[in-house]
């Protein structure tokens, strides 16, 4: 029998493609469970503060819901494509920290965004039209404070990694644009923003911290032989 490893982590690690998506199937439901629950709550008492003078001057340009929805794709193609099950197994704990971190803060803080007071400048084409009245209908705008499409569009440049390669720099590119849509598209103020990169790095240099190997007899008592009267 193979002596068990001298070392491991606080919390698993995936070890199967199959357990990966899996994982991310119970992950997406426990993130979508704390995203909505706090909404609801927050829909009647949600309060809305001031936009700075260079946030007002921002114009409300509904042809950014395409990169505003581009988030979710490059979600799912980012994880599927990272074949390291380590880093996969930090993007779903930072995720779920991240999410739990604003479900607090939506429920202490509840924020909501003014976008009633924007119009379109010009209206968009009849699909654009569409789909911005779809999301605008599905997305209310409480959940503010902080912005959780920045820090999951930050999850996946962290899963991408630095370097080249067109694959690497499009999939950073497509990041920061469904970024800089949140402001464009109405949906969250730019202190939200710098709220969930806050939350992102946290959340990340938790999961991090926890997937770190240490000592096996550290954080385990399987190797300490059971009293007789246990």
């Amino acid at each position: 029998m193979p002596d068990a490893p001298a070392t491991v982590p606080v919390l698993p690690v995936l070890r199967s493609r199959r357990g990966k998506y899996a994982a991310a199937l119970l992950v997406a439901l426990a993130c979508a469970a704390l995203y909505v629950v706090p909404g609801q709550w927050a829909l009647e008492r949600a309060q809305v503060i001031g936009l700075s003078a260079w946030e007002q001057r921002i114009p409300w340009i509904p042809q950014t819901v395409w990169p505003y929805l581009a988030q979710y794709p490059l979600l799912i193609t980012a994880y599927a494509c990272c074949s390291d099950l380590r880093r996969c197994s930090r993007f779903l704990y930072a995720a779920l920290f991240a999410q739990a971190i604003a479900a607090a803060c939506f429920i202490a803080l509840p924020l909501r965004y003014p976008r009633e007071a924007f119009a379109a400048a010009a209206l968009p084409d009849p699909a654009t039209a569409a789909v911005a009245a779809w999301v605008r209908a599905m997305d209310a705008p409480v959940n503010c404070l902080p912005s959780l499409h920045v820090t999951s569009c930050l999850f996946c440049m962290l899963l991408l990694g630095r370097g080249g390669g067109a694959w690497r720099l499009a999939g950073h590119a497509v990041a920061l644009s469904s970024m800089a849509s949140t402001l464009t598209f109405k949906q969250h103020y730019a202190i939200d923003l710098l709220a969930g990169a806050a939350v992102a790095i946290l959340a990340w240099s938790i999961a991090g911290a926890l997937l770190r190997e240490r000592p096996r007899s550290a954080w385990t008592a399987q190797d300490q032989p059971m009293s007789a009267g246990s």
